[in-house]
Parts: structure tokens; sequence; C-alpha cells
């Protein structure tokens, strides 16, 4: 059984947050969102932006849906990118950007996936400008891949991907993760 729940803002993988869950409402939706937990449907309620609503299909108890994907700021970008030991792929998002709710999804599935062969980060933009201009990042979602310190030859891409996509981007980049 579906149910609705109003959230006055979008968790960091974009998903509905269970201290942001409001009230109980219908929903119709534009926008299916799959993850492996459970499916979300997002869209605008009101006028000028209005509050986002979220359908949430129930998975044992709780509404919000749990990323493990590691927030990284300017501050902890050096110590959690720069200096891995493991290859790291940093998803430039912000809270506003469709795409990147979209993008969230494809993110946690990696990072489960190749867990302790790749490191998977998301860096906020707006409250990380420094990391916006340092990497050129022009466009929302923004995905980079490092090793060592730096960025790999063909481990950028610039808007929302398919899970498909990333992992062939993932593997074309990191030879390694071919085996995985």
């Amino acid at each position: 059984m579906m149910q609705a729940v109003v959230a006055q803002g979008v968790g960091t993988c974009g998903f509905v947050k269970s201290r942001d869950v409001g009230d109980v409402v219908p929903v119709r939706s534009s926008l299916m969102v799959s993850s492996g937990l459970r499916q979300v449907s997002w869209r605008r309620q009101g006028h000028g932006g209005g509050r986002m609503v979220a359908e949430v299909r129930r998975e044992r108890k709780g509404l919000g849906v749990r990323c493990k994907v590691m927030t990284v700021t300017e501050e902890s970008f050096e110590a959690e990118v720069l200096k891995s030991e493991l290859p790291v792929l940093v998803d430039f998002w912000a809270n506003w950007c469709g795409p990147c709710k979209l993008v969230a999804t494809s993110m946690d599935v990696v990072d489960r996936k190749y867990e302790g062969k790749l490191k998977v980060v998301k860096v906020e933009t707006d409250p990380n400008p420094k990391l916006v201009e340092a990497y050129k990042v022009y466009g929302l979602p923004t995905l980079i891949m490092f090793r060592d310190g730096k960025v790999i030859s063909g481990g950028r891409y610039e808007g929302a991907i398919s899970l498909a996509k990333l992992e062939s981007m993932l593997k074309k980049a990191l030879p390694s993760l071919a085996a995985a």
C-alpha cells in the first residue's frame, strides 16, 4: 500500500528524512525514483515552489530512506577524497536540483555494490563554493572520480546519468571494478 507524506525539505540522498515527515496527503506522482529499499514519487505541492510531496512505499518500520553516502565539505575534502587510499567518486549536487535527486539513488547503489573498492561521497555545492570553483563544476549534478589525489582521465560526467551508464563509466575509468 502506498502512503504519501509531506516533507519541508529533502534529505541528502534526495529522499525524505524521518524528521522531515509531516502530514499524510494523497499524491499523484510526476517523477518516480526507485531505490533498492523502496519507491519514492516526488512533486511540488502549491504554487511558487511549495512543499515537496513524496509518496513512499513502506519497508519495515519508519518512512525515511537511509543513505550511507558520506557528505564531505571544503574542510573534509582533502582527508576524505584527496588522501583516500581507495578511488573516490564525488557527486557535486544541490538540494534544489531535480536531476541530482535522480542520481542520488544510483550513487547509493554504487556505494553499496563497490564497498571496499570505491569510496562514494557527496559535496553540496551551495555551502562549498571553493570546491565548485576548484573543480570547475558548471552543471549539476557533476560526478568526478579521483585516484591518488588526482582526477582520473575519463572520470568526469555532468548531468543525470542512469545506473547502467554510471557503472560503465566507472569500469572504463577504473578497470579494477570490472571484476566486481
